[in-house]
């Protein structure tokens, strides 16, 4: 009788309620969350990674592709991991890694770094990704000077002859060798490479049948152009059944397929 009861609401106390309650005493904040008291009430400050009322919630950061140069981003609790490309390095894979410290190139070749890899500029007389190849010499490199060439001469048994046209040097001394022989009684002699960056690459041959011809065809490649030369039918048949080639070319001579500048009209081939 003559008295009253405030009931306040939350976040306030006292008999008036006149008390503002500070909740960050129960620290409801998660995830390292800073509690900040305000009048009747709090609120939390996240760290980076965090979100929701109480922090409870993980931002999936991958979605706003913070990594450059990546196979995957991968989310865990409050942060990310970049997984960078062969070639790269870095929190976010922003730096291009310099290749060319390990040495990669063989023989004397000129390591360039490029972005994500690097390419070897061989020295002459090699070839390959590393220039780990010595490269076969071409026929015009193996034509020997005739001012260098002894004279021709016959003493114990051992024989010497010089020439100086293309291919001479694959007879001599008495042997006819391949192309001492009369032309028709043989096939040609091909250059003969299933893969070829450029037809002068091609320093392999072989002989072929008398029913063959040589033949040359260019494909497209992946952003470049291979090359295909060898033996194939008289009938001039394609050396490469899955293909198309850009040009082709047959002939019947010796050392004959370096060219392939006729056109080959597009053919559907089984």
């Amino acid at each position: 009788m003559g008295s009253y009861t405030c009931t306040c609401k939350a976040g306030f106390s006292g008999t008036h309620c006149e008390n503002d309650v500070n909740e960050c005493y129960a620290s409801p904040c998660q995830n390292g969350g800073t509690c900040e008291n305000v009048i009747g009430t709090y609120r939390c400050l996240c760290k980076a990674g965090f979100t929701g009322e109480h922090c409870e919630n993980d931002v999936d950061e991958c979605s706003s592709t913070p990594c450059q140069n990546v196979d995957t981003c991968v989310n865990s609790m409050g942060s990310y991991t970049c997984t960078c490309k062969a070639g790269f390095s870095g929190t976010h894979c922003e730096n291009d890694v310099n290749e060319c410290y390990a040495s990669p190139c063989q023989n004397g070749g000129t390591c360039e770094n490029v972005i994500g890899t690097y390419r070897c500029l061989c020295k002459a007389g090699f070839t390959g990704e590393h220039c780990e190849n010595a490269k076969r010499p071409t026929y015009i490199d193996s034509l020997i000077t005739i001012q260098t060439c002894s004279l021709a001469h016959n003493t114990s048994g051992h024989c010497a002859e010089c020439c100086g046209t293309d291919f001479c040097n694959d007879h001599g001394c008495g042997d006819p060798g391949l192309t001492g022989l009369p032309r028709d009684q043989r096939g040609p002699i091909c250059f003969d490479c299933n893969h070829a960056l450029t037809i002068d690459e091609c320093t392999s041959v072989r002989p072929c049948l008398k029913h063959e011809v040589c033949a040359v065809e260019k494909f497209n490649w992946f952003g470049h152009f291979n090359f295909k030369l060898g033996c194939v039918d008289a009938t001039c048949g394609p050396l490469d059944k899955r293909s198309v080639p850009v040009c082709k070319s047959c002939c019947d001579q010796d050392f004959c397929n370096r060219n392939c500048s006729d056109p080959h009209s597009p053919v559907i081939v089984g």
